[in-house]
């Protein structure tokens, strides 16, 4: 007659005493794979984030080299430093001439890069405005106020902030501080707002700054926020207006920023997202990219529910 394995008492501790043995070396090895793997898949989706950001940022990089590069080119030629005088010598009875002759220079400027949507000279006042093909929104609109050039570099990149030309969204500003050298017959970029004879403005549209960042950013970025910042952590990509604003302007993400950008390192975790900062060349900008720990721990959720699968199935076995 054929017994079952659990017809007498002893075989049933004996299974029991099996049974438990298992139990806990699968528990064991599935902590210890639990460790191992949520170890290598944060590192390794951490070195794919890094890697993609770095990635980005290096395009940037080059777009803006560029921009700069075609600045210099437009503003050494001879016909620039004419325009130049005409500019820092502002006569309010020849604007409309002076305003159509700087079409042609403010068109290679705008032709520049395809992140430049126009480009416009002031007076040093403020007062007198030259721009390419748009209209101030009203004439209220004072460059000093609005940029902060009183105590800016000679070429500053300013935060996003509304166009003060109609019908636009918001913009970044690339501000250049221009003086005219009459010994040299040159443009020169002065070293202050005051020592300065005209200022050129460049207008990137910020969304499509926004939409550039992620064109290059290999992996996905449905979880993730990138965003040009400077040191201290002001975005400057991102206007006020933005979904993820208060995300950028967050004490502890500007906290983070700041401590990266001062050590030199690119990876910092501060509560319950992940700080990547990138330096973008020729700039005191960086390139910000903020994840969220879910997305670093997303294939580690699915790698558990394996291993739990795997776990019940030798269970199961056992008997057999």
């Amino acid at each position: 007659m054929k017994h079952s394995i659990f017809s007498t008492k002893l075989a049933m501790k004996i299974w029991l005493y099996i049974m438990l043995t298992v139990i806990a070396i699968l528990l064991v090895v599935g902590i210890a794979l639990e460790i191992f793997f949520r170890h290598y898949v944060a590192n390794e989706t951490l070195r794919n984030a890094t890697r993609d950001t770095t990635y980005a940022a290096d395009a940037f990089s080059e777009e803006y080299e560029n921009i700069l590069k075609r600045f210099v080119s437009h503003t050494a030629s001879a016909d620039s430093y004419q325009l130049m005088c005409d500019v820092s010598v502002p006569h309010t009875k020849e604007y409309m001439n002076l305003n159509t002759s700087l079409q042609s220079q403010l068109s290679l400027y705008t032709d520049s890069s395809s992140l430049i949507h126009t480009a416009m000279f002031s007076d040093t006042k403020g007062q007198l405005f030259y721009s390419y093909k748009s209209r101030l929104r009203d004439d209220t609109f004072s460059p000093t106020d609005t940029y902060a050039l009183s105590g800016a570099p000679s070429i500053c990149i300013h935060p996003a902030t509304q166009s003060p030309f109609r019908g636009q969204s918001d913009m970044v500003v690339i501000t250049y501080l221009l003086t005219v050298n009459p010994s040299e017959r040159m443009v020169l970029l002065a070293d202050s707002y005051e020592n300065c004879d005209a200022v050129l403005y460049f207008f990137l549209n910020a969304q499509h700054i926004q939409d550039y960042l992620a064109l290059y950013y290999n992996g996905s970025t449905s979880d993730v926020l990138l965003y040009l910042t400077d040191g201290s952590g002001t975005p400057i990509s991102l206007s006020s207006a933005d979904d993820n604003y208060a995300i950028a302007t967050d004490t502890a993400i500007q906290r983070g920023i700041r401590y990266l950008s001062g050590t030199g390192n690119k990876l910092l975790h501060t509560g319950d997202r992940y700080i990547l900062l990138v330096p973008i060349a020729n700039s005191d900008l960086y390139l910000a990219n903020i994840l969220p720990e879910y997305a670093v721990y997303t294939r580690i959720r699915s790698l558990d529910l394996m291993l739990l699968s795997i776990a019940l199935v030798m269970f199961l076995l056992i008997p057999f």
